[in-house]
C-alpha cells in the first residue's frame, strides 16, 4: 500500500493510501480497480505515463474511492511496465510475467 499525502482539506493535510501496488497484470491484457482509502474532503486525480493504460472512467475523486484501470494486451516476452501517478505517488504497473500457455511453449 503506497501513501499519499495530498491537498490539504480544511486545513488539516490529507493522509491517503491506494492499493494494490504493484499493479500486476496479464499479458492478454485486463481492467483492475485501484482503491484509494483516507480522508474525507481530500481530492485526488490519477495520470498514466503510459498510452496503453488508461482510465475508461476517469480517476479522480474526492476522499475514499476507486476507478478502473485498463489494460491492453500485448504480444512478445519481454514484461513492460508503466506507471500510474495519484497525488504524487506512483504506483508501478507490471504487464506480462506471466507463464506461457502450452500452445506457447517450444
Amino acid at each position: 500500500m503506497s501513501r499519499i499525502a495530498g491537498p490539504s482539506s480544511g486545513g488539516a493535510a490529507c493522509t491517503q493510501s491506494v492499493s494494490p501496488s504493484p499493479l500486476r497484470v496479464r499479458r492478454a491484457g485486463e481492467t483492475a480497480t485501484i482503491s484509494v482509502a483516507g480522508s474525507t474532503g481530500c481530492e485526488w486525480t490519477a495520470t498514466s505515463t503510459a498510452e496503453w493504460i488508461t482510465f475508461p472512467s476517469g480517476a479522480t475523486g474526492v476522499g475514499p474511492g476507486t476507478f478502473t484501470v485498463s489494460v491492453r494486451s500485448r504480444s512478445g516476452w519481454i514484461p513492460r511496465f508503466g506507471y500510474i501517478i495519484v497525488a504524487g505517488r506512483t504506483i508501478v504497473v507490471i504487464q506480462g510475467l506471466n507463464e506461457p500457455t502450452a500452445s506457447q511453449n517450444p
